[in-house]
C-alpha cells in the first residue's frame, strides 16, 4: 500500500533542509602532529640585559675584598704601638721627676741635700754654718757663723758674724754663683769695714746627706785662711 505525498507547507520546525547547511565544505587540514605552543625564543631576540629595576637576581652575589679589613688592622695596631710608647716615656719622666723631690730639710722654701745636683736646687733656702777657722798649720784657731741665703741658685745675702770685732759682722757682697755637678761656689767682697777680711771664696758641696762649707781668704800678709763647716737651715 503505498500513501500520496503530503500536501501544502511542512509543519513548523521543519522549514529547513533535514541534513545541515549545504554549499561548499572547508578544507580539512592534513594529518600531522598536533601543533603546540610556538618554540624557541620570540621573533627579535631574548632581551639584552638587566630587567628594570635592578640586576638580575641571578648568579651568586659579587665577593667582597678583604684589604679593607686589613688595612684597618694594622692602622688601628700602629695607634696601639704609638700610645703604648708615649704612655711608657710619659710615666718614665714622671717617675724620674718625683724621685728627685723638691722638699727637703732645707732652710725656709729649700730644697733636701741631692734634691737636685748640677742645677742648684738643692742648695736653696736660708742657712747658717759654724765655721771653724785653722791656722797655718792646720790647727783649729777660731769659730765663727756664716749667714746664707740662696734662691734659685743665687746667693742673695750674705755675711759672718762672730769673729772680728767691733759689732762682729761682716757684710759680704756675693757675685755670681756656678753649679757644676754637686758645687756651687761663689766669691765674694767685703767694702768699708776695716776689721773684715776683704775678700773670699766659698765652696758648698752636696753629699747626698748634708752641705759642707768650705771658705778660703787671702789675708793682709799674703797668707790664705781656711774654714770650714755644714750648713743648717735657719
Amino acid at each position: 500500500m503505498s500513501f500520496p505525498p503530503p500536501q501544502g507547507p511542512p509543519p513548523p520546525g521543519h522549514g529547513g533542509p533535514p541534513y545541515g547547511p549545504t554549499g561548499p565544505h572547508p578544507p580539512v587540514p592534513p594529518y600531522g602532529p598536533h601543533q603546540g605552543p610556538p618554540q624557541g625564543p620570540p621573533p627579535g631576540g631574548p632581551p639584552q640585559g638587566p630587567p628594570p629595576g635592578g640586576p638580575a637576581p641571578y648568579g651568586p652575589p659579587p665577593k667582597k675584598g678583604g684589604s679593607g679589613c686589613l688595612i684597618a688592622g694594622i692602622i688601628g695596631g700602629g695607634l696601639a704601638l704609638i700610645l703604648l710608647i708615649v704612655g711608657g716615656v710619659g710615666a718614665y719622666f714622671y717617675l724620674a721627676g718625683g724621685s728627685g723631690g723638691s722638699g727637703g730639710s732645707g732652710g725656709s722654701g729649700g730644697s733636701a741635700p741631692g734634691g737636685g745636683p748640677g742645677a742648684g736646687g738643692a742648695f736653696d733656702g736660708t742657712w747658717d754654718a759654724q765655721m771653724t777657722q785653722y791656722d797655718a798649720d792646720g790647727e783649729p784657731w777660731a769659730d765663727w757663723t756664716m749667714h746664707l741665703t740662696i734662691e734659685q741658685g743665687e746667693v742673695t745675702e750674705a755675711s759672718e758674724s762672730g769673729l772680728t770685732s767691733g759689732d762682729g759682722a761682716c757684710t759680704w757682697e756675693p757675685g755670681p754663683a756656678s753649679t757644676v755637678g754637686d758645687e756651687l761656689s761663689f766669691s765674694y767682697t767685703v767694702t768699708g769695714d776695716p776689721d773684715c777680711v776683704d775678700n773670699g771664696a766659698v765652696t758648698l758641696r752636696d753629699t747626698g746627706t748634708a752641705i759642707e762649707a768650705e771658705v778660703t781668704s787671702v789675708m793682709t800678709d799674703g797668707g790664705t785662711a781656711y774654714a770650714d763647716g755644714t750648713l743648717a737651715p735657719r
